[in-house]
C-alpha cells in the first residue's frame, strides 16, 4: 500500500506500508524510481529513535531502538481489539499523519462495512508522553503541533484541474497526475481539453468525458478519427489511452501516481 504525505510548505513525500516478520512497517520510496529504502529509523540514527508497528494482532505501537514498545495516549485511542482469526484488519495514514485502523468481520453473512476501531491522533508528538519526537510515526519534517489541514485555492489552467480541485478538501499530489493524463489525452487524440462543438457533437465537448465514454464502448478508433497510422499501432494506442484514463480516475484506489505512470509508458510495468 503507498501513501503521500504533503506538509503546509507543499513539500511532498511518498511512503509505503508492508509487512516484515508479521509486523507492518513504513519506508520511504526513492522519487521517481519508486525503490523502497529501509524503514525510516535505523540503529545509528539518532535523529530517528522510534517507529510505527502495527502487529499482526491489530495493535498499534510506538516502538524504541532498543524494542520497547509504548502505545500512544489519549482521548480517542482505545485498548480494543478483536480476534484476527474472525475479523480483517485494514490501516490507513492520512495525508496530515493520522493512522487509522479498521476492522471487517471475515464471515461472508455480515454486511457490515468497515468499523474504525481507533486512531492515532492527528499529532502523535504530543499524544505519547515520552520524548521520542516526530520520528515516532516516520514524518519528521511533516509534524505539526497546531493540527492544520491542507486547503487550497484552485490553480491550474481550465480543462486541466483534477475533480477534488472543486470539492473544498485536501489536496494532494497526484491533482499533477490528473493533469498529466488531460495532457496525454489531448496528444493521442490531437484536441483540446474542452471545445465548443456543433449540435450533435456535444459529446466530444469534454475530451476525459468522451475518451472515458469511447473506452467503455470499444470505440477507441474514435478517438484518432479513424487514422490509419494511429490505428496500424493499436496496441500502443490503447495502452497510451488506458494510462491517460488511469490518471484522471476520481475513485482514489484506482488512481496512480507518477512513477508508476513512467514506468507504464516505458513498458516497466503492465498496464492494469
Amino acid at each position: 500500500m503507498e501513501l503521500c504525505v504533503f506538509n503546509d510548505l507543499g513539500l511532498g513525500g511518498r511512503f509505503q506500508l508492508y509487512f516484515q516478520n508479521g509486523v507492518l512497517l513504513l519506508s520511504p520510496l526513492s522519487w521517481p524510481t519508486q525503490l523502497r529504502n529501509r524503514y525510516y529509523y535505523r540503529i545509528d540514527a539518532s535523529h530517528s529513535p522510534s517507529r510505527l508497528v502495527f502487529d499482526e494482532l491489530g495493535n498499534i505501537y510506538v516502538e524504541t531502538v532498543n524494542g520497547t514498545r509504548i502505545q500512544p495516549q489519549g482521548p480517542t485511542w482505545g485498548n480494543s481489539s478483536l480476534d484476527p482469526k474472525g475479523y480483517y484488519y485494514r490501516a490507513t495514514l492520512e495525508f496530515n499523519g493520522v493512522f487509522t485502523q479498521y476492522a471487517h468481520p471475515r464471515s461472508n453473512n455480515a454486511y457490515q462495512g468497515w468499523t474504525i476501531m481507533r486512531f492515532v491522533p492527528d499529532n502523535i508528538c504530543t499524544a505519547i508522553f515520552n520524548d521520542n519526537g516526530s520520528s515516532s510515526c516516520g514524518y519528521n519534517s511533516y509534524c505539526s503541533t497546531e493540527n492544520n489541514r491542507l486547503y487550497r485555492l484552485i490553480r491550474g489552467t481550465r480543462g486541466y484541474v483534477a475533480p477534488k480541485w472543486f470539492k473544498n478538501i485536501a489536496v494532494t499530489v497526484k491533482v499533477d497526475v490528473c493533469s498529466f493524463g488531460v495532457m496525454l489525452l489531448e496528444i493521442i487524440c490531437c484536441t483540446r481539453s474542452a471545445l465548443m462543438v456543433d449540435s450533435g457533437e456535444e459529446e466530444k465537448a469534454i475530451l476525459t468525458d468522451w475518451a472515458c465514454d469511447c473506452h467503455m464502448e470499444g470505440r477507441i478508433d474514435a478517438l484518432v478519427e479513424n487514422n490509419e497510422e494511429a490505428l496500424s499501432d493499436n496496441g500502443r494506442l490503447q495502452k497510451w489511452v488506458k494510462i491517460a484514463l488511469r490518471c484522471i480516475h476520481e475513485q482514489p484506489e484506482m488512481g496512480t501516481t507518477m512513477g508508476m505512470v513512467m514506468q507504464m509508458l516505458e513498458g516497466f510495468v503492465q498496464v492494469p
